[in-house]
């Protein structure tokens, strides 16, 4: 099979580099490939899957340019789409946690009602749509918190800061899952492996277990040895541009019953990164 993974220089694609073991695969940067211009998708004719790791993240910069995250998280996959459709490719796209809206008590399923609170959530989710309404072979996959050796990420931000300062404020009222970018990898390849669907899928891929981020920041420290104190605030506190969902632990379930692939606790999947770190 051959593969083309799109925005090569992102955390995900590193690590898809690193788990995609076997396969015929290229990596295309956005100078290469840029999915909201089609006339740049030539380099993917060879590909029979493919990867699409490219898109708009700047939560909070969101919420003042939403024209540009609906650019490349609604018709950048609308564009992609149409292309794999036309040429008889299948697709893999990644979502978030950020299309809920924070209300629920337990984990959300790929059947739950979303409702993102902020712009960001909402490109997304119009970004799943596209894929879900299509005739697609396609996965789309939804995943949480994610962090890595790689890129930038919430784990190398909290070390970066925990260095210099004996404090730090950290949210602690909005509850998730850390999730390993090598572990989600890790699963995509067995799912690739497996074979995907005929028509398109939405799948939750994240560690399991949960924390606050504040949580999350004090396992950091501890892990490292880092004597930094973790001081809890709110997110009216914090003051961020866009709205988080207060709640949006993934369930797994159909990842595991599907695919027999279990999703280990994210503090053991933590140890991991951190000692490449």
């Amino acid at each position: 099979m051959n593969i083309a993974v799109i925005g090569k220089n992102g955390q995900l694609a590193q690590c898809l580099a690193r788990e995609l073991k076997g396969f015929d695969i290229q990596f295309f940067a956005k100078e290469e490939v840029n999915i909201i211009d089609s006339a740049s998708y030539s380099s993917l004719d060879v590909a029979d899957l493919i990867i699409n790791c490219s898109a708009y993240t700047a939560v909070d910069k969101a919420e003042e340019y939403p024209e540009d995250a609906f650019e490349l998280n609604r018709k950048g996959v609308i564009l992609l789409a149409n292309y794999c459709s036309a040429k008889g490719k299948a697709l893999i796209h990644f979502s978030t946690d950020f299309v809920f809206d924070g209300r629920a008590t337990e984990p959300y399923t790929e059947e739950d009602y979303t409702g993102p609170q902020s712009v960001y959530g909402a490109s997304k989710l119009a970004g799943e749509e596209v894929i879900l309404q299509s005739s697609l072979s396609a996965l789309v996959v939804r995943t949480s918190w994610l962090y890595s050796p790689y890129g930038q990420n919430f784990c190398k931000t909290m070390l970066r800061l925990g260095v210099d300062r004996a404090e730090l404020s950290v949210v602690s009222d909005q509850i998730g899952t850390p999730t390993s970018a090598l572990d989600l990898a890790r699963a995509v390849a067995q799912i690739i492996s497996s074979g995907l669907s005929s028509s398109p899928e939405l799948l939750h891929i994240a560690n399991s277990g949960q924390c606050s981020w504040a949580d999350f920041a004090r396992v950091i420290f501890e892990e490292k040895g880092l004597s930094t104190t973790v001081k809890p605030i709110s997110s009216e506190a914090f003051g961020a541009a866009a709205t988080r969902p207060a709640y949006s632990v993934l369930s797994t379930e159909k990842l595991l019953f599907k695919y027999g692939i279990a999703m280990r606790p994210w503090r053991e999947a933590l140890k991991e990164v951190l000692s490449e770190l």
